[in-house]
């Protein structure tokens, strides 16, 4: 459970930046801040699951 905390916290700034415009942002930069914020959730995910898996197997 203590790994998963700060996983957490890591997400909660991503949640507040994918909320401002993308208007003034250049188009690369666009998808590859949508790129960074899929894997860092994707990760977040496989973190929760891996523990997950060790807690009830």
């Amino acid at each position: 459970m203590n790994e998963i905390i700060p996983v957490l916290a890591a997400l909660l700034p991503l949640r507040e930046a994918m909320m401002k415009p993308d208007k003034e942002l250049p188009a690369y930069l666009r998808v590859l801040r949508w790129g960074v914020t899929i894997f860092v959730l994707a990760y977040g995910i496989l973190l929760i699951a891996e523990k997950m898996k060790s807690i009830f197997f």
